[in-house]
């Protein structure tokens, strides 16, 4: 996935960045096989493509840079060929100019790294230090004794810490199902609310002390530095203390999912972020994230949307294919990060069988230092994702496990038609 993005990025900024005359089929094509000389050519064709169809629109279709972007496509193969080929014929006149000399120099490097005596690295690890480990006493605390600076000592509390730690934990969490909740007869108490709350702000607070999101570096960085460090610390500070959270889990490692791979008969959709629980022998998603860079363009915007739609659409379908969950009561969330924008939908089956799809917030991201009421927006938006969750997973728990009535369909709001 990193090698992917990064070859977009190159790929968009280079056709954002360089004068018309510059771009050419051949010219952005060799960005890529410049990159990785050996990246497949239906993959070069995708990532080309996507690049062009993200940049095209901030050009007028009448300017010439939209109507050279268009272009492009229908030369890609040749293009593609005749780069491959300059790279084979590059490569082969290297193989024939290696010399002798050349050769005794590369095998005197090689030599080099694996001996670090050779390459006058002395390793405490060596026999020689191992032998005057043994042999000679002073001389081996001479050797040893810059590192024995940086080490000094750690205080012997610390093992009491860790002691009192170990014997003093006690996994609160519910071992049976809890009890079944509803949505508006059912709060937090306030006490652990403004505890969350505050875990939430401290987040942000370490969010706001890191310079790669400082004024400086924040266009620099990539949708994954973005998800890693703001997006996924601040869901899983609200979700922190789930009093079932024997159950659940935050997956952040853009897994299969389940319910899309049900759906679908085939390789499943991967979203950024999941919330998954174990009910019976089945695992479902609750709660499905779709995340852009900090900077987001429309397509990428509206392209994450259907993505999102549709695995919210999917993990209702799973769960109602498992279990009967309460209808106009349990529902599936859906978070969708466009740049510094955060959006939170539920999707709930009506009594009817019709699923209803409703956005609950919409609320910047407070990436950096921002104003009291950004902030409060942003947590109370977390905060009901955790309450609303907390809520889905007692009528899920609680939900009968069997098999009846007629087989689920899928779900009755229309959506794109999946691509294949």
């Amino acid at each position: 996935m990193s090698t992917n993005i990064a070859l977009f990025e190159k790929v968009y900024n280079f056709l954002h960045d360089s004068p018309l005359e510059h771009i050419t089929a051949v010219s952005i094509v060799n960005q890529v096989i410049k990159e990785e000389p050996w990246f497949p050519k239906e993959d070069s064709r995708q990532l080309i493509y996507k690049a062009i169809a993200s940049i095209k629109n901030l050009y007028g279709e009448n300017s010439g840079k939209y109507k050279k972007l268009i272009e492009i496509p229908f030369k890609f193969d040749d293009a593609f060929e005749g780069v491959c080929s300059l790279r084979d014929i590059d490569l082969a006149k290297r193989d024939e100019q290696v010399s002798t000399k050349e050769i005794e120099t590369n095998l005197r490097k090689l030599k080099l790294n694996l001996d670090p005596e050779a390459s006058q690295v002395i390793s405490s690890d060596s026999k020689i230090i191992r032998r005057l480990s043994e042999e000679a006493e002073d001389e081996y605390n001479h050797y040893m004794e810059p590192v024995k600076r940086m080490e000094g000592t750690t205080p012997l509390r610390i093992k009491d810490v860790c002691n009192e730690f170990v014997m003093s934990y006690n996994n609160t969490m519910y071992e049976g199902v809890p009890i079944e909740l509803s949505h508006g007869n059912w709060d937090e108490s306030e006490e652990d609310v403004v505890g969350i709350a505050s875990g939430i702000l401290d987040t942000i607070g370490s969010i706001w002390r890191n310079p790669a999101f400082g004024e400086k570096f924040a266009k620099s960085q990539n949708e994954g530095t973005y998800v890693t460090d703001i997006i996924v610390p601040v869901v899983k500070a609200s979700l922190e203390k789930l009093p079932i959270k024997s159950f659940a889990f935050v997956s952040t490692a853009e897994r299969q999912s389940i319910a899309s791979k049900d759906r679908r008969g085939k390789t499943g959709k991967r979203p950024d972020i999941m919330f998954m629980v174990k009910c019976g022998r089945k695992i479902y998603e609750l709660m499905f994230a779709e995340c852009s860079r900090l900077f987001c363009d429309k397509d990428k915007e509206e392209n994450d949307w259907v993505k999102l739609w549709r695995e919210m659409n999917d993990g209702m379908y799973w769960v109602h294919k498992g279990c009967k969950p309460e209808k106009d009561e349990f529902g599936i969330i859906g978070i969708q990060v466009a740049g510094q924008k955060f959006h939170l939908y539920v999707l709930i089956r009506g009594g009817d069988g019709v699923d209803k799809l409703y956005r609950l917030r919409s609320v910047d991201i407070p990436v950096q230092f921002t104003d009291r009421d950004t902030v409060y927006n942003f947590v109370e938006a977390l905060l009901l994702l955790r309450k609303i969750l907390i809520v889905n997973l007692s009528l899920l728990l609680n939900a009968d496990r069997g098999l009846h009535g007629d087989k689920e369909d899928s779900s009755t709001v229309s959506s794109p038609p999946y691509d294949d």
